[in-house]
């Protein structure tokens, strides 16, 4: 039908053609420059451009068609290409897997030598580096990928993570910020950037990374993310306390007090910030608050160094005793108030209170170790020796000391936050199941002098 219409289209062409000649014999002179000039029909320079636009036409059609084989030629070749760098890339991913380094170096290489430009094959090429040991080559491929592909941001990351876990804390940190100029709410960098932040005490850009997560955190993590809130915010005012900043200080440990009503950090923290100022008796009156919330021996200890400190005992022993009435049960509290007995020499209240906890059936070292040093005190050899004996028979081990409550790790010293782990808050005494025993028998406060006789 082509071929059919083409001879119709040439017949009718050549019978104008005539047609034309015919009737349009005059002369033309087409001046083409200076003195060249050429002398035609009218028709003849009509067939001519006609003839011409003909050939250009062909020429085009020529070159349109050489370039379209030549393009095809280049999608053929590149698709045989990808698909033998594909199936070495495969290969290499999975012997890399497996750990068969040697023969997965081998797969890549060859991917890689065959198309540089690949990302996850360069990308799959730095991890066998890696795994051999050699940091630097890794390093150059995801640098090349990521020069290669400048808004992509997996090389970024995994160059981040393995400069944090080798230490290189502030390569990793710039590497996070250049993802978040790429991509500002990406969650992985954002964690990271923040937890790098926290391990080098910079609080206040913690603080601030905290926030962003805080309203992009999932419902199911949101209270876990308020709690880190809270404790950066904690680290942040210890910060300006070791500032001599403590009227910040505390202003920001009262309202962690107020929106944190559990966290004990804060109120132990905020009693120390008061006694820096010299404002001991408050300080007295939040340590004695938190120990009637949250019946932890820090507050105990607090008020001990807080009074001791002053060489004034006798408004410790007033707390103490205000306590002791208004919970006679409190097995730790009696305990606490017995070693001061001892250290001030009311030798005849620290047995009176030390029996009352033994009369509870808790047996634990330290209770014999004080009875010891009491009835040694007194002169009552025997007793005192029989109080050795059972300190040393007792299978715990238990003292006036803190243990963290998520990792296990025991400190002379109570810390707002674990050295070990790095969870905050989590202090306890040592030991203290021990102290969880029954009701003392016979609760009530006891005077200077006064004594309990032994059963």
């Amino acid at each position: 039908m082509k071929v059919l219409i083409a001879i119709v289209l040439v017949l009718a062409f050549m019978i104008g053609s005539v047609q034309l000649i015919g009737s349009n014999m005059q002369d033309v002179t087409i001046h083409i420059t200076g003195n060249l000039e050429v002398t035609t029909t009218v028709m003849k320079l009509v067939i001519t451009c006609v003839l011409l636009g003909v050939f250009v036409g062909l020429l085009v059609h020529l070159y349109y068609n050489l370039g379209q084989r030549v393009s095809e030629g280049r999608r053929k070749r590149q698709e045989k290409k990808d698909k033998e760098v594909g199936t070495l890339y495969l290969e290499g991913r999975s012997r890399l897997l497996s750990l068969d380094l040697k023969k997965a170096r081998t797969s890549l290489q060859k991917a890689y030598d065959r198309d540089p430009k690949r990302m996850e094959v360069a990308m799959a090429l730095a991890e066998v580096e890696l795994a051999e040991g050699n940091g630097d080559k890794a390093r150059e491929l995801w640098k090349k990928v990521h020069k290669d592909n400048p808004q992509e941001i997996e090389s970024l990351l995994r160059h981040a993570q393995v400069n944090r876990e080798q230490g290189l804390v502030k390569e990793a940190i710039a590497m996070y910020q250049d993802v978040l100029k790429i991509d500002k709410d990406n969650l992985k960098s954002l964690k990271s950037l923040r937890d790098l932040f926290i391990s080098s005490a910079r609080w206040a850009d913690a603080i601030e990374l905290q926030k962003r997560l805080l309203k992009m955190a999932p419902d199911a993590e949101a209270d876990k993310e308020k709690r880190l809130q809270v404790c950066l915010r904690y680290e942040q005012a210890l910060e300006q306390l070791e500032n001599d900043q403590a009227d910040k200080a505390i202003g920001e440990l009262k309202d962690l007090v107020k929106q944190a009503s559990e966290f004990v950090p804060a109120y132990v923290s905020l009693g120390d910030a008061l006694r820096q100022t010299g404002k001991l008796s408050d300080a007295a009156k939040r340590w004695q608050q938190g120990y009637e919330t949250f019946e932890q021996g820090v507050f105990l200890s607090r008020l001990e160094e807080g009074y001791l400190g002053e060489d004034d005992p006798a408004p410790l022993l007033t707390v103490y005793r205000t306590l002791m009435g208004n919970r006679p049960d409190d097995i730790m509290l009696r305990l606490y108030f017995s070693r001061l007995a001892l250290r001030l020499e009311l030798v005849d209240e620290a047995i009176d209170n030390l029996q009352m906890v033994e009369a509870t059936g808790a047996r634990f070292a330290l209770l014999h170790n004080l009875l010891a040093e009491a009835y040694r005190r007194r002169d009552q050899t025997a007793e005192a020796i029989e109080e050795y004996r059972k300190a040393l028979g007792a299978d715990d081990e238990t003292g006036i000391g803190y243990q963290c409550h998520e990792c296990g790790a025991e400190f002379a010293s109570w810390l707002g936050r674990c050295d070990a782990c790095g969870d905050w808050g989590g202090f306890r005494l040592s030991g203290r199941e021990v102290l969880q025993g029954p009701s003392v028998l016979e609760g009530r406060e006891i005077h200077h002098g006064e004594r309990r006789a032994a059963e």
